[in-house]
């Protein structure tokens, strides 16, 4: 079997990305663990959702491990989200006080 010891996956979605990623987190990180990745990044779009039944996957599989003697799996997970940050469209007015107020970086 082909082993990636030494590749780790850093942008990797998972069905919790609507229209954009297609299989389940638990499935993409055993998945990961098989072919021998050192880590995978679940990288879900403005969501964390993916990480908890990705983790729960991977702990299962660790503590099936444990119990057959195996040796454990390498793959970390990475925990993360991609998020596309936009400026506000120039329509709307200003918040009362300045972005500044409202944690914003002041306009220079």
């Amino acid at each position: 079997m082909l082993s990636l010891s030494g590749y780790a996956e850093l942008h990797c979605r998972s069905n919790f990305s609507f229209l954009t990623g297609a299989s389940h987190p638990g499935e993409l990180v055993l998945r990961a663990a098989q072919l021998g990745y050192a880590a995978l990044a679940i990288t879900d779009e403005c969501s964390l959702a993916g990480v908890v039944r990705a983790h729960l996957a991977l702990q299962e599989e660790q503590e099936r491990r444990r119990r057959q003697q195996l040796p454990p799996l390498a793959c970390q997970l990475v925990i993360g989200a991609e998020m596309r940050l936009t400026e506000t469209p120039a329509a709307l007015p200003p918040a009362p006080g300045g972005p500044a107020r409202h944690g914003g970086t002041p306009a220079h």
